[in-house]
């Protein structure tokens, strides 16, 4: 087993382990899902990934710069989420006002 880089608990009492270690004389990053067993210790499962220095360098770099991207997605729904809380508030009010006067 490698150094561990990262892990994440996810899903029911799963993990998401990142580590880097040595493959027939290569550095390699295993992206992995592990779990519990009944002894209470963590094991990995068959679904993940390894891939060498080189890939995980292009793959950092291709998940970094859509994060700038998404950033700027998740602030402009947010920014639509509350010009349309307001306009439900604005037509709450019209329809407040024209039931009073009616």
């Amino acid at each position: 087993m490698g150094e561990i880089l990262y892990e994440e608990k996810i899903g029911m009492g799963g993990m998401l382990r990142v580590t880097r270690g040595v493959y027939r004389g290569k550095v390699v990053y295993d992206l992995r899902r592990w779990y519990w067993t009944e002894e209470g210790k963590l094991a990995p499962t068959r679904k993940g990934v390894v891939i060498g220095a080189e890939s995980a360098e292009k793959v950092a770099a291709a998940l970094l710069t859509p994060m700038e991207e998404v950033e700027r997605a998740q602030e402009q729904i947010e920014r639509e989420a509350a010009l349309e809380a307001l306009r439900g508030e604005r037509d709450g009010q019209l329809r407040d006002h024209r039931a009073g006067a009616e």
